[in-house]
């Protein structure tokens, strides 16, 4: 069986690669010179080598973390924690990092909760919001896509505190959106699969090398050894349905495959099959990074969460990329020091760089680098002293204005299922397909092994 793959994105990767390994002739076809899709990283003047933004995920997401395996991903080149745990930093210099019991379950969020900073009322008003987010099941939560998880929330009595510190970091991240923008099915999974699963399943993890040199460059290596022709710069401009499926790339070649998997966004794929009645392109939301390079240290953590801020979330570059695990930076939730100071890119030297990453930024991406630093480092002062008196070498924003779809109140009959009965051998895959995750990198997987593992149940008859 000859099945084609346009889109070498994380779902492209992921379904040319269970393709290969199940005996299949598989080509792919990348339009960019990379793979990793929207998830790249691309060298710059002044900081190096740099990813398009920081990327997380969490434990929980368990098929990314088989595809990593899958693809030989060695364990230092990304950062587990054990179980959850989060600095926090207040504009008024307060500061705690909290951290997830090793009680069971859900339980293990306990500890976090009760030590949060916000009044006894806000406690039980989160552990009374946590409990009853708990109790929906799969389909309880689809009947709730139509409705907001802001307004959600307040049904259900949590207070602006306890919205602001608990509650909005997470979902902002997660969604990119905010609460008013995601539809409280998407908010209440968030929190379900992450927080309210267990310590360990909402643990953070990054890479802690650039996501090129994981999803492109050792990737490739591992698909075309596992035997995917790989084939990079390569527009596809026409597609033909049916069996044989037929398509033409930019060399104006013909070719013929069994199957084809679309793991392209939405738009790319109305653009090839331009008269099947394919639901619209989702609305997209954007993500925006503010790269600085301080002449010192100005923060001791890997990251650590802003509440009551403009600030959301910074990110010490410079310990994350750093290479030996023997000394130096304060990790969190690993047991004590686990990273070090080896340079290995001019991310590292001289000083220190980190990242201010901004979801929902449909408003910082068009502001450009020196309004956004104006607005945001006299608030990063209020949250790192050692910014004041620290001189800032270089800035640089990252920008994506199309990082994400947003997963909106009623967004989710608008997504493609994995094959439609009108488009004969065409499978569908990418992160905006109906996974039941909003947009990220879990969504990108579990699109492209099902997609995957469709075309080969039809290979085979058993469809």
């Amino acid at each position: 069986m000859k099945v084609a793959v346009i889109g070498g994105g994380v779902s492209g990767i992921r379904a040319s690669l269970t393709l290969a390994r199940a005996g299949v002739s598989v080509t792919l076809f990348e339009k960019n010179q990379h793979l990793g899709g929207r998830v790249f990283s691309f060298r710059t003047p002044d900081f190096g080598e740099v990813d398009i933004g920081q990327h997380i995920w969490l434990r929980a997401c368990t098929a990314f973390e088989e595809l990593l395996r899958d693809l030989a991903v060695p364990d230092d080149w990304i950062h587990r924690q054990d179980r959850l745990a989060m600095t926090y930093r207040w504009p008024d210099g307060a500061v705690r990092t909290l951290a997830a019991g090793r009680l069971p379950g859900r339980l293990a969020l306990l500890p976090i909760l009760w030590h949060a900073r916000v009044g006894l009322g806000d406690k039980f008003r989160l552990l009374w919001g946590s409990f009853l987010a708990s109790l929906y099941s799969q389909r309880s939560l689809e009947a709730l896509d139509n409705i907001s998880f802001a307004d959600w929330l307040h049904s259900v009595g949590q207070s602006p505190a306890a919205i602001e510190w608990f509650w909005e970091p997470l979902v902002v991240g997660v969604c990119n959106g905010r609460l008013a923008e995601v539809s409280a099915r998407y908010g209440l999974f968030t929190v379900r699969e992450s927080l309210l699963k267990s310590g360990a399943a909402s643990a953070i993890c990054f890479f802690r090398r650039p996501l090129s040199e994981v999803l492109d460059r050792h990737a490739r290596q591992v698909l075309t050894g596992a035997g995917v022709e790989v084939l990079t710069g390569a527009i596809v401009n026409e597609l033909r349905a049916g069996s044989p499926v037929l398509l033409r790339a930019a060399d104006g070649q013909p070719r013929e495959f069994d199957r084809v998997i679309l793991a392209t966004p939405l738009n790319r794929i109305r653009g090839l099959l331009p008269d099947q009645p394919l639901p619209a392109p989702l609305a997209q939301g954007a993500i925006a990074g503010l790269l600085l390079r301080y002449a010192a240290p100005v923060m001791d953590e890997f990251f650590f969460t802003a509440v009551g801020s403009p600030v959301q979330i910074v990110f010490n570059k410079s310990a994350i990329w750093a290479r030996n695990q023997e000394s130096g930076v304060r990790g969190q939730g690993s047991g004590g020091a686990d990273s070090s100071l080896t340079p290995d890119s001019c991310l590292l030297t001289p000083g220190q760089v980190i990242e201010l990453v901004i979801s929902a930024a449909e408003r910082e991406v068009k502001l450009g680098v020196e309004k956004v630093a104006a607005e945001l480092l006299p608030e990063l002062a209020k949250l790192l002293p050692r910014v004041k008196e620290t001189p800032l070498l270089a800035k640089r924003l990252l920008v994506h204005a199309t990082a994400t779809f947003r997963v909106s109140p009623g967004a989710d009959a608008n997504r493609l299922p994995m094959a439609l009965p009108f488009l004969e051998n065409v499978f569908f895959a990418g992160d905006h397909t109906a996974t039941g995750w909003p947009s990220t990198m879990e969504s990108a997987t579990r699109a492209g092994l099902g997609a995957a593992q469709a075309a080969l149940k039809k290979g085979s008859g058993m469809e």
